[in-house]
This record gives structure tokens, C-alpha cells and sequence, in this order.
């Protein structure tokens, strides 16, 4: 059945809306950090960084299915949806996994050398992306992230425990894995959360990346 026949104008322009709000405040995080970096030249500063990057080319690459969708209308265009949704997962699912790497190395680059992290995340971000090709299925992503993110929780907490006073650097770090939790539960599959459901957790969202820029441009200061 053509993949129009689904199309619902209001959701995706909560997408939208949505994914423009995320990205742009990706890059802005990513150019606000920049001057940081070029003066200090700190390599946590650096992989703090491309997290951003990452993920709002991550977010980029996600929206071009929606508008592959939107072909579907306004250009007449049959495009299966068991064809492009497994090609657009291999960027979005290999650029959401590096962000999360990224993030974890900004906490142990001191502990790992470059070089190996380079190759095991790039690798297992590639092999999460084929993991999701082959399945046709975005829920194998998230589950594979979210496995990563609790590594990502228990190396924070790790990090973070020994330290008794609340940085910005702490708070920071919470916020963003409040906001990448939240952002999971946005992408899951429609069955599992209704429209509204869905709306309040992109609202959430919204405002915690907001926050989450607020307590960057207060950290670079």
C-alpha cells in the first residue's frame, strides 16, 4: 500500500518543528564551544563538541524519511517504505551512535588512547547500523543505544561520585543523559506511545535542550 495513505500533516509538523529546534540548537552548542576549544585546546572539550555535531546530523538525516514521505504527496512518487527506511537508518543509526560514543569519551579520553576509540566506536557504530539494515527495524537502535547509554550512566556516576561538590560540568552531564532517555522514547515506534504522549515527551525534550545550552554558554564563561 503506498506509503502515503499514512501521511498525517499534523504529526509531521510536530516532527518538524520538532527536529528544527533540535538541530539548531545542536550547532549552536557545537559553535559556542568552538572559541572554548581554540583557546584551551582540551580534548574533553573536543569530543563534548562532536557530540553535538553528531547528533544533529544524526537528527538531519533522520528527517529526510519524513520528507521521502512527503514525496510520496505532493510529488505523486511511490517510494516503499521497506526500501529508503533501511537506507536512511544506516546515517541516522551510525551519526546517533558515534554522539553517544563521543559523549562517553569526553568523560574517558584521559584513560583511552585516540586511536582506539576511533576504531571500536566507528566499528560498532557500523555494525549497530548493519544490525538495523538487515532487521528493518529503528527499535534494534534504540536498544542497542540505550544498552550504550547505561554504560554511559554507570562511567558518569563512577566519575561524578567521588566528587561531593554539584559542578556545572555534573549537571551538564545529567541533563544530557535525562534529554538522550526523553529522545529515545520520542523515536520509539507510534504503538508504543500515543500522539500526545509523544508531543508532551518532544515538549520535554525541547526544554531540556534548552537547558542544556543554558548551562553551556554559563559553563564556557
Amino acid at each position: 500500500m503506498p506509503l502515503h495513505h499514512f501521511f498525517d500533516p499534523v504529526r509531521f509538523g510536530s516532527e518538524f518543528i520538532y527536529t528544527v529546534i533540535i538541530v539548531f540548537l545542536c550547532f549552536l552548542i557545537y559553535y559556542k564551544t568552538k572559541e572554548m576549544y581554540d583557546l584551551t585546546k582540551h580534548k574533553g572539550i573536543h569530543y563534548f563538541r562532536n557530540t553535538f555535531l553528531f547528533f544533529g546530523l544524526a537528527y538531519i538525516s533522520r528527517f529526510i524519511l519524513h520528507l521521502l514521505s512527503i514525496a510520496n504527496v505532493t510529488l505523486d512518487i511511490y517510494l516503499p517504505r521497506k526500501v529508503f527506511l533501511p537506507i536512511i537508518m544506516l546515517p541516522v543509526g551510525y551519526l546517533s551512535t558515534m554522539a553517544l560514543f563521543y559523549l562517553t569519551y569526553s568523560l574517558v579520553w584521559r584513560k583511552i588512547k585516540n586511536k582506539y576509540f576511533l576504531i571500536f566506536s566507528n566499528i560498532t557504530a557500523i555494525l549497530f547500523s548493519i544490525v538495523a539494515f538487515v532487521t528493518n527495524s529503528p527499535c534494534i537502535i534504540s536498544i542497542l543505544q540505550l544498552i550504550l547509554l547505561i554504560f554511559t550512566i554507570i562511567i558518569t556516576f563512577t566519575i561524578f561520585i567521588k566528587r561531593k561538590r554539584v559542578s556545572q560540568t555534573r549537571i551538564l552531564y545529567l541533563l544530557i543523559i535525562i534529554f538522550w532517555i526523553t529522545n529515545l522514547i520520542v523515536l520509539s515506534p507510534r504503538r508504543f506511545f500515543i500522539f500526545e504522549a509523544k508531543i508532551l515527551f518532544q515538549v520535554l525534550s525541547v526544554a531540556i535542550f534548552i537547558l542544556i545550552y543554558y548551562k553551556v554558554v554559563k559553563w564556557i564563561k
